[in-house]
């Protein structure tokens, strides 16, 4: 038996199953990758800014599937916001507060 073979083509919002392609959600400002064993990534297309990273944004996450993987981009793009706009204590990876020196 054949399985299909998906991926989501470089820059496009289109999957490729079995050299198909099917229209795909996307997620603004990130590009999103199927591998081959089916676990759905997203890595930002622009840089967090330096605080956004010092604050624990990560600019790839992945997830089993894209309704995970929509949360967790919007994570992500929570800790930047927050970062930005100067409200909460940034956190290591872990979750736990960062003490500044």
């Amino acid at each position: 038996m054949k399985h299909p073979q998906e991926h989501v083509e470089p820059g496009s919002p289109i999957l490729v199953r079995d050299e198909q392609p099917t229209e795909v959600a996307t997620i603004p400002g990130w590009r999103l990758i199927l591998s081959d064993r089916g676990r759905f990534w997203a890595i930002r297309q622009e840089a967090f800014p330096r605080g956004a990273l010092r604050a624990g944004a990560e600019p790839a996450v992945d997830a089993d599937t894209f309704d995970d993987l929509k949360a967790e981009v919007a994570r992500q793009e929570e800790i930047a916001e927050r970062a930005a706009s100067g409200s909460g204590t940034p956190a290591r990876p872990d979750g736990t507060a960062r003490a500044w020196r």
